[in-house]
């Protein structure tokens, strides 16, 4: 894992190298409860999820938030299902999901 710091702007492009990075190395991305609700809820696998995050469009952000967090959401077709990840990068360039859709 990485400890390098994000930075003050964070561009489309370094937004989606940061989340492509991550969906090579699962230990970096973390699902919220809310998420994994969701995804049973959707009938979403984890193999889509990263699927989005690998080859995804962002469709939204990077957006600072509150809690220092960059957000963002990613889209794309997998498996026949348009799925759309709403996530988060922290600091430590860790991927939050926060819901998938």
């Amino acid at each position: 894992m990485t400890d390098r710091v994000l930075p003050f702007r964070l561009s489309r492009p370094q937004a989606l190298r940061v989340i492509r990075e991550a969906a090579e190395d699962t230990s970096r991305i973390v699902l919220t409860r809310h998420a994994e609700l969701r995804m049973r809820q959707r009938r979403i696998t984890m193999k889509q999820v990263i699927a989005c995050l690998r080859l995804g469009v962002m469709t939204e952000g990077p957006a600072l938030d509150i809690k220092g967090c960059w957000t963002c959401r990613v889209e794309r077709m997998v498996a026949g299902d348009n799925v759309k990840v709403a996530l988060a990068i922290d600091p430590v360039a860790k991927i939050i999901i926060i819901t998938v859709m």
